[in-house]
């Protein structure tokens, strides 16, 4: 399971860690698992859509 590997990069990276609470939105590889990063990419592009 993921949450395993997420407390260990936790005490690798604590400057990351402290600004994100989700050390996945930092890691390219647990974005793709995880919708977190395909909501950010479609808010950035609902964004413009909206404002027109």
């Amino acid at each position: 399971m993921p949450i395993a590997s997420l407390p260990i990069p936790d005490s690798r990276f604590p400057t990351p860690d402290s600004r994100f609470p989700t050390p996945d939105s930092r890691l390219p590889i647990p974005d793709s698992r995880f919708p977190i990063y395909r909501y950010r990419n479609r808010n950035t592009n609902k964004q413009p859509s909206v404002v027109d």
